[in-house]
């Protein structure tokens, strides 16, 4: 996975088709059930995820804004972009299956 800066949050209006973008807090039960299965439907899919710590989110304007644009209320949530848009949104299930899934329809 990318490394995690605050610069990717002020980027993702240029992502290419295709990028997904990780919000997450890595102290989070969720977060902490998501990654290892992540990884593993990364390696299957080849896809590039970059990650965002969103846990400064409160004393963060940047990282503020950049939840409030994609309206992402939870963590983790996975965004794939498509020219420039999120063009899908993933907070479902954490299930191997269903993360690699998403990664290879988006």
């Amino acid at each position: 996975m990318a490394e995690p800066t605050t610069e990717t949050t002020e980027k993702t209006a240029q992502c290419a088709d295709g990028a997904c973008v990780l919000p997450q807090q890595a102290p989070t039960p969720w977060c902490q059930v998501l990654m290892p299965n992540l990884v593993l439907a990364q390696a299957a899919t080849g896809k590039t995820v970059y990650y965002v710590d969103t846990l400064n989110t409160l004393s963060d304007p940047v990282l503020k804004a950049f939840r409030d644009a994609y309206e992402i209320s939870f963590v983790p949530t996975l965004l794939a972009f498509r020219a420039g848009q999120v063009g899908a949104k993933y907070d479902g299930d954490r299930s191997i299956a269903d993360v690699q899934l998403f990664l290879q329809n988006n």
